[in-house]
């Protein structure tokens, strides 16, 4: 019932651990009722214009980012093009790879390094395949996520959606993540979730962002690692 919320909390993420990870970490996750995808994205820019003291904030589709810097549209070439390109540049054997694993192998390695050069970047408009729990919409070239990342010198500090509120589409995004965890030996996920519950009660409509404070810190004192601004980093722990 309320209009705006916020918490600060632990997150876990049992990822490798790296110069831009550690398994244990905090996380600043906000919501907004009634904002708008665009509405979502104008705070996140305010609130990364006061933190690195910069006027304005660039804008880029995931599309232009990638036909930018990999020199491929991820939304309209051919599965088999992007396999071949992820081969060429990469060194990267990938026959039989999913589509959406190869993009992010390209992601990575070419486009993800060109963001937030010189001013924070807002990338918009990700692949309708990896909306997880955003709303999805059609453009001219394709379905998209309502989904924004924001990046500072190549590194990804927040990640935001403009709010799915089906539940039916949520419990048939669940199934499909989980055939896909199965197939690759992993434990599926709960179901159920509070989530769920508030959508089929009535959730309303919202944009919400989550950032990671670390990560946040690392970039604004322009450090290496990610365990310089830790107390007890996992190798510590």
């Amino acid at each position: 019932g309320e209009p705006a919320i916020f918490q600060i909390a632990h997150a876990f993420r049992a990822e490798e651990t790296g110069f831009q990870h550690n398994p244990e970490f905090t996380m600043c996750e906000w919501y907004r009722v009634g904002d708008d995808y665009q509405a979502g994205q104008e705070l996140l820019v305010e609130l990364a214009q006061v933190m690195f003291d910069v006027d304005g904030c660039n804008r880029l589709t995931y599309r232009n980012a990638f036909r930018q810097w990999a020199g491929v549209d991820p939304f309209n070439d051919s599965t088999s093009r992007i396999r071949g390109l992820c081969d060429e540049w990469l060194g990267k054997k990938v026959d039989g790879v999913a589509r959406d694993v190869c993009l992010d192998l390209l992601f990575s390695e070419k486009v993800q390094p060109q963001l937030g050069q010189g001013i924070p970047t807002l990338l918009t408009d990700f692949p309708a395949e990896q909306s997880a729990l955003a709303k999805v919409t059609a453009r001219d070239y394709g379905w998209v996520a309502e989904r924004y990342e924001l990046f500072w010198k190549g590194l990804e500090l927040a990640n935001g959606y403009h709010e799915l509120l089906d539940p039916e589409e949520l419990t048939a995004r669940q199934h499909q993540v989980n055939a896909k965890r199965v197939e690759a030996g992993k434990d599926p996920l709960p179901e159920r979730s509070r989530l769920l519950d508030a959508m089929t009660t009535g959730l309303p409509p919202c944009s919400g962002v989550a950032l990671g404070v670390e990560r946040a810190l690392q970039a604004f004192l322009d450090l290496e690692s990610i365990s310089e601004v830790m107390p007890f980093p996992i190798d510590q722990a």
